[in-house]
This record gives C-alpha cells, sequence and structure tokens, in this order.
C-alpha cells in the first residue's frame, strides 16, 4: 500500500477486514506523522518571526511560506537544479525579504546579466551616411542580438568627420555568442570592439 501526495500533519491510520460474510473487523489506529519536507530537508524559522512560515512539497513542487516577503525560491531552485554541487556540505537558505530595494535588486540582476554574457556593451564604427546603422542592425538580426540600447556618437570622439561610433547595448545568450556578433560585424567591414565594464574612479586625494 503507497499513500502518496499526503499533506504535512499527524495522522491516525486503521486497518480494516472485510470478510466475505461482510463483518469487518478494524484494528488499533497507529499514529503517524508526516513530515513538511521529505529528509534530509528541513524546515524551521531563524530567530523570533511575526508569522511562523512552513515548507510543503507536493508532486516535487516546493512551496515555501516565510514571515514577510519571500526570497529564498531562486536559491532554492538553484539547490534542486545542482544538488551534487551541495552534496556533502551544509548549505543554509535564508529567507528574507522585507526590506528588498526593487531598484537594488534590479541593478543586481543587471551587473550579473553583463558577468554572464547575457547584456552586452559593443561600440561599432560606422560611415555617418544614411543607411549605415540599418547595416549593423541587419546583421545583429541574423545573430539574434536583441537591442536594448543605441548611442549614436558624433562629438566625443576622435574619429574622422565622415565617420561615428555607435555604441550598443545588446541581450545576448553568452560570451561565445558576444564573440560570434563582433565577429560578424568586422566580417562585412565595420570596426567592432566590446566595451568592458567601466573601471572604479580613483578615490579623492
Amino acid at each position: 500500500f503507497i499513500w502518496s501526495n499526503v499533506s504535512a500533519g499527524s495522522y491516525g491510520l486503521t486497518a480494516r477486514a472485510v470478510y466475505d460474510t461482510g463483518s469487518t473487523v478494524a484494528s488499533s489506529p497507529v499514529n503517524i506523522t508526516v513530515a513538511a519536507l521529505p529528509l534530509p530537508w528541513q524546515t524551521a524559522d531563524i530567530g523570533s518571526v511575526g508569522v511562523v512560515g512552513s515548507a510543503s512539497v507536493t508532486n516535487g513542487l516546493y512551496t515555501i511560506t516565510g514571515a514577510g516577503t519571500l526570497s529564498g525560491a531562486a536559491s532554492l531552485a538553484a539547490m534542486l537544479a545542482s544538488p551534487g554541487r551541495f552534496r556533502g556540505r551544509k548549505v543554509a537558505l535564508v529567507l528574507s525579504g522585507g526590506n528588498i530595494d526593487p531598484l537594488a535588486l534590479a541593478e543586481i540582476v543587471q551587473r550579473g546579466m553583463v558577468r554572464a554574457g547575457r547584456l552586452a556593451r559593443i561600440a561599432v564604427q560606422v560611415r555617418d551616411l544614411p543607411g549605415s546603422l540599418a547595416r549593423v542592425t541587419a546583421i545583429l538580426a541574423e545573430q539574434n542580438a536583441n537591442i536594448e540600447e543605441v548611442h549614436h556618437q558624433r562629438a566625443f570622439t576622435h574619429l574622422t568627420l565622415q565617420d561615428a561610433e555607435v555604441d550598443l547595448v545588446l541581450k545576448t545568450r553568452d560570451h561565445a555568442h558576444v564573440a560570434d556578433i563582433v565577429a560578424a560585424l568586422s566580417a562585412a567591414g565595420f570596426a567592432a570592439r566590446v566595451r568592458s565594464v567601466d573601471p572604479p574612479a580613483p578615490a579623492p586625494a
């Protein structure tokens, strides 16, 4: 007998036998407790909380409720996706989200995308003539790069009067994809390069 998809809690189980004559007999109840999470997972509040948290799993779907805004789902998903990376190590998931600044969170996500090659800034030298930018964007479309920002630079550059520099912020797949984009632009006759992250400003004297 397999009892699956059982919610966490305490239960009393009895076995009942039915005879051919129709009479029945029941066993004494056996008390069992179903944990919220399968071993070795554990759940516990850290410190004094206003609302007691909980955790459960149903059909492989983990549901976590904390005291306040939940921000541990991403870290839990990372552990479930790569269990071998954490095997044999003591790992704690901190669930805390009451003071999250959404603007700061957006900055963190963007910087992470840059480091992962998912967001790239490319400088392309073009002739300052109608249609030049259209040729560049056509190549980007062929390379499946999504344009996030475009800045046409004419004044703050050492290029000749006939040339301009276009700064492009692109959504890409990874660093290899960025390299392919630069190679495709170069093959088409454009001087293209990846702009690295700006160095930190020097400390005041």
